[in-house]
């Protein structure tokens, strides 16, 4: 199963503080929160999906675990680590890598896993591209981990068009 092949990785390539904040931008893996939380100070997980996230919230017995409705963190400059298990489209990747770089303090550290067949490659090629840096940390089973550090202030890319967290509208012309 690729929830346990992503949160192996996580696990065995990351380790937290006492002190630390930590930002999981999904909520598929309870055993990744509950691991994280039994370390860190502050764990807030967001999800697209509320019944992920209500399931968690009448499972999860940890005092130090959040769960918010919101699809995006909402705090800038707030959290020492961010945590990506890549999702299903590119634009909602790149959404949540956006929302990760504001989220993140200066010196914190992204991690981004995923299965290469659902969009490890182009996800962690976009984190370079808004980080300034990512690297390979792990493969294992066809998933990859990788981290990018946060060096700078949030600024968008250049080829990026548009703020990936902010709906767009298109208007299609279309005879009748």
């Amino acid at each position: 199963n690729s929830i346990y092949v992503m949160t192996d990785l996580l696990l065995g390539n990351t380790a937290y503080d006492e002190t630390d904040r930590v930002l999981i931008l999904s909520a598929d893996s309870v055993d990744l929160i509950e691991a994280v939380a039994e370390v860190a100070a502050d764990v807030h997980v967001y999800d697209g999906s509320y019944w992920a996230l209500e399931r968690l919230r009448n499972y999860m017995r940890a005092d130090n675990v959040h769960f918010f409705d919101d699809v995006y963190p909402t705090e800038h400059d707030y959290y020492d680590t961010a945590l990506i298990l890549v999702p299903k489209g590119r634009d909602l990747g790149r959404a949540q890598l956006w929302s990760a770089m504001q989220a993140l303090k200066v010196g914190g550290e992204l991690y981004i896993v995923g299965p290469n067949k659902s969009g490890a490659k182009p996800l962690i090629k976009d984190a370079d591209a808004l980080f300034g840096n990512s690297n390979v940390l792990d493969y294992k089973r066809r998933h990859r981990l990788a981290v990018s550090l946060k060096q700078h202030d949030a600024q968008l890319p250049n080829d990026w068009d548009y703020d990936p967290t902010q709906t767009q509208t298109i208007r299609v012309n279309t005879a009748l």
